[in-house]
């Protein structure tokens, strides 16, 4: 297969978590057998695609808070090698080169229900996913990144979706197995001109010490700044990426991968991107593009503006090498503590990083196993509260562009050194309070209940 990005998520429950790769003209979903194993078992799942599709990032939710894990499969564009050659995009002084999005047809993107029974179903149109433009009536989707996350705080999961060219998607969850677009309303489908953001990848988190959710999607459109949205009120959000730092920084590269993480551990979420361009001559062009780009490392600073861009001179030369950056994701692959970074490039290895900072930051890690809730507890909330702060770190590796990241959930708490209280909600809104761990350890957390 000529695969793209994939999503981790243990279907079944069964304790072995699952993978599902997309790619061109059809997806994979392979069973985790244990013992190092696994089965493909797209045909029996139903979660090939139509072997039409351009499927790209994917995440594993559980959507109607049945316990079970269902898939959200982001859908690119109509493509066909024909359909490729009849566009027949050129650049002057180069030749042949990756056409726009506009230049191909929309599409739907896919929702597939969890049946419980090793079959999904696909439930995307009754569910309400499947956008369509409102004048031409054809599909309106053109998805890159896919972040499901509780925007009103509920206890059910939202959807929002990085589009390319159109207008991105927030997928309210009206918690009936249905969902609303309210994108427009929300703020989050176009930029402060109303105008459409070529947007690639995805995340969510609370960077702010007011507890609320913020996304920093991605923009193919190089005069564009980044846009970090910030919540007004319910459901409403406002782009925030200039006067919090962000934007003027990130205006020139072109940017597919990026996550929150707290890289020094301090409690603060920072911000890393992946950067790259599309074309290999593109400087031939546009004097002020290079095809290989640095990585961007934003520091949360905890004031205004928020985010200041770290230099190779303090998180070290290896991140910042010029790569043709894509995917990226991020996971304690050591067990210090910190976050450890994965990059990938297009013609090029990953790059694995390790982090070596030593700070003397404390840390808390938390692996979560939900029953009735879903076994991977993808969608709970782990809140700590130590010396007058509020930290709140949700479970879901579906992050980034094309990526996953881990399921165990990090808290940097800098020089604090007294936890006042753990708890966590778990998916549909349960709260259960937890024991106060030792300082730098991993805690596993079984759901307590029926």
């Amino acid at each position: 297969m000529y695969g793209q990005g994939c999503a981790v998520g243990d279907f079944d429950n069964d304790g072995f978590v699952d993978l599902f790769v997309t790619g061109v003209h059809g997806n994979r979903l392979f069973r985790n057998l244990g013992g190092g194993k696994f089965a493909d078992v797209t045909d029996a799942a139903g979660v090939g695609g139509s072997g039409q599709d351009w499927s790209v990032s994917a995440a594993f939710f559980d959507y109607d808070n049945d316990g079970r894990l269902d898939l959200f499969v982001a859908n690119y564009v109509q493509w066909s090698r024909a359909i490729d050659f009849e566009v027949g995009y050129t650049l002057v002084g180069i030749g042949r080169a990756y056409g726009q999005p506009r230049d191909f047809p929309g599409v739907f993107s896919l929702l597939y229900r969890n049946e419980g029974n090793g079959r999904f179903r696909d439930v995307s149109a009754e569910a309400g996913v499947q956008v369509r433009n409102p004048v031409t009536r054809v599909p309106a989707a053109k998805s890159l990144g896919v972040a499901p996350v509780d925007l009103d705080d509920d206890g059910w999961l939202d959807i929002v979706v990085a589009n390319d060219t159109v207008p991105n998607f927030v997928f309210h969850n009206l918690r009936n197995g249905s969902f609303k677009e309210i994108g427009a309303a929300s703020g989050i489908a176009f930029d402060s001109y109303g105008q459409t953001r070529g947007a690639m990848g995805i995340d969510t988190a609370r960077f702010r010490a007011d507890g609320a959710p913020r996304h920093p999607d991605q923009q193919l459109r190089q005069r564009d700044d980044r846009p970090l949205r910030r919540p007004t009120r319910p459901l409403h959000f406002t782009d925030d990426a200039i006067t919090e730092g962000i934007g003027p920084a990130s205006r020139l590269p072109l940017k597919f991968g990026a996550f929150f993480f707290d890289y020094d551990l301090d409690g603060r979420l920072d911000v890393l991107t992946a950067n790259g361009h599309l074309e290999p001559d593109i400087t031939k062009v546009q004097q002020s593009q290079t095809y290989a780009q640095p990585a961007q490392l934003f520091w949360n600073s905890g004031r205004t503006p928020c985010y200041v861009n770290v230099t190779p001179d303090l998180a070290g030369p290896d991140l910042f090498q010029p790569i043709v950056g894509r995917g990226s994701a991020y996971a304690d692959i050591d067990g210090d503590g910190d976050p450890d970074v994965l990059l990938l490039q297009t013609g090029g290895p990953p790059l694995l990083l390790r982090n070596d900072q030593d700070l003397g930051h404390a840390w808390l890690r938390f692996k979560l196993v939900g029953h009735p809730a879903n076994r991977d507890a993808i969608g709970a909330e782990i809140r700590v509260r130590c010396e007058g702060r509020e930290l709140r770190r949700t479970v879901m590796a579906a992050r980034s562009y094309l990526s996953q990241s881990e399921l165990p959930v990090t808290f940097g708490l800098g020089k604090a050194r007294s936890i006042e209280s753990v708890e966590v909600r778990w998916p549909g809104g349960a709260f259960q309070s937890l024991p106060i761990p030792a300082l730098n350890s991993l805690t596993v957390v079984r759901q307590s209940g029926p």
